[in-house]
């Protein structure tokens, strides 16, 4: 009872389809995430086939992760910025855009670089609990200390619209961490924490 139509246009897509896995299974894998960014059940389905497969789906980071999932080589696929709950385009954009310069080299880094409005405490927490921060230390110590990660960079931000500079912002060494942001102490966060 099924129109023929129907019929032979689905054929011809699942014969497409199946081509392209078995031929290209990394883009293949690499599209079907990205397709299914918005849907995080879907993308669990993907992730969960990408490991039967023997593709590595490596979490995000904020300095590789892009706005969609993008292939890193044969066996890995970076996870994409934009499939993390609570994180918006613009936020992201804005990432993508300050890292051009240069990768992070810390949390205070990112702040100094990227505009007040993007370190929100919806962005902050959605990057660290997604442990697109790890490199810069522990996922609950940064996402519980978004107020003083957003007050560092409003008045770093505060400063360069005065046009005025540090004691220190005068000299070329990047030793100096006169103006280095500090965290509040935190109980780490347990790996079964992290896994959530």
């Amino acid at each position: 009872g099924f129109n023929k139509a129907h019929a032979v246009c689905y054929g011809l897509i699942a014969y497409q389809t199946a081509y392209l896995k078995a031929n290209y299974p990394i883009e293949y894998m690499t599209s079907l995430l990205c397709s299914n960014q918005g849907n995080t059940e879907k993308v669990v389905l993907g992730i969960k086939e990408c490991s039967e497969m023997g593709i590595d789906v490596l979490p995000p980071s904020i300095n590789e992760s892009f706005d969609k999932f993008t292939v890193i080589n044969e066996k890995a696929i970076r996870f994409g910025l934009l499939a993390i709950k609570g994180l918006g385009d613009g936020p992201i954009s804005e990432i993508v855009d300050a890292r051009k310069a240069g990768p992070f080299v810390s949390l205070s880094d990112l702040a100094k670089r990227l505009p007040a409005k993007t370190l929100n405490k919806k962005s902050i927490q959605a990057l660290a609990y997604s442990g697109a921060l790890d490199e810069f230390g522990d996922r609950r110590q940064i996402a519980e200390n978004y107020s003083e990660i957003a007050r560092f960079a409003k008045s770093i931000k505060d400063l360069e619209s005065n046009g005025q500079e540090s004691l220190f912002g005068g000299l070329d060494s990047d030793d100096s961490h006169v103006n280095d942001l500090l965290l509040v102490d935190v109980p780490k966060a347990t790996p079964m924490e992290n896994l959530k």
